[in-house]
């Protein structure tokens, strides 16, 4: 810029240090007179510069509000792993005793109940303890591939802990049962299983320091004939054994 522009920019600076270089220009455009330079070049603007200080200066625009930045989802607390859970009751504050609940980012939840609606698969009553457990209801709309995902929050492990239940595949098109603790799966069952509750227990303590989450992910098989069911979830100590059932009264016959 010539010496007379550069001169001008300064003092409207001098006004209002705050402005854009685009609004020092707009501010020496409006002051300026046309038409009052003699022999200008062609193509100049031919622009006489007034600065002058009663000038008022063009207000700056304001500055673009940053989008709020949203507040991250809490994480779920942690849950002490003990005591068991047979699904005898509802969910209390999302959760069934306090520790199982459904995933998100899943297709559909496990259903409670005390037998399934299909026939030819799926438990008709519960295990030994009681007549409720989970299951997944694989009839329409569900599709083959379908995940159910019942998961816990970051359990906390009091010592060496085991998580022993018992599950129930059966039907002529079961998908799948995986267990996993974190983003591990440390049990993957397959097929059909027969008509009967099996035990499994999986060894928690290797996982303790890390605070795991356990998640339960049933899976549809290739039709509605594929309901798997989940029940008596307990935490005990690795290879406890059961506590003894009591010896029935006998009969006595005078």
């Amino acid at each position: 810029a010539c010496p007379h522009v550069a001169g001008g920019a300064a003092l409207i600076l001098g006004e209002n240090p705050q402005l854009t270089s685009a609004q020092v220009l707009a501010t020496m455009l409006a002051r300026a007179t046309p038409n009052k330079v003699a022999d200008s070049k062609t193509g100049s603007p031919n622009l006489l510069l007034y600065i002058g200080a009663d000038s008022t200066a063009p207000t700056p625009a304001p500055l673009p509000t940053a989008a709020p930045t949203p507040s991250p989802t809490p994480a779920p607390a942690p849950a002490t792993a003990t005591g068991s859970c047979s699904f005898e009751s509802g969910k209390s504050g999302g959760r069934y005793c306090g520790i199982w609940g459904d995933a998100s980012g899943d297709k559909f939840d496990w259903s409670r109940g005390s037998r399934t609606p299909s026939s030819g698969t799926g438990p008709q009553k519960g295990a030994a303890d009681g007549t409720s457990f989970l299951y997944i209801e694989t009839s329409s709309p569900r599709v083959n591939g379908d995940k159910a995902i019942l998961q816990s929050p970051p359990l906390v492990l009091q010592g060496p802990t085991a998580l022993r239940f018992k599950y129930h595949m059966f039907g002529s098109s079961i998908g799948g049962l995986d267990v996993m603790v974190g983003s591990k799966t440390v049990l993957q069952l397959r097929g059909n299983k027969g008509d009967k509750w099996t035990e499994a227990e999986i060894d928690l303590s290797s996982h303790g320091s890390s605070s795991p989450a356990i998640s339960f992910v049933g899976i549809r098989g290739r039709s509605w004939a594929g309901d798997i069911a989940l029940d008596q979830l307990e935490f005990v100590a690795p290879g406890a054994t059961h506590a003894p059932t009591p010896a029935p009264t006998p009969a006595w016959t005078s």
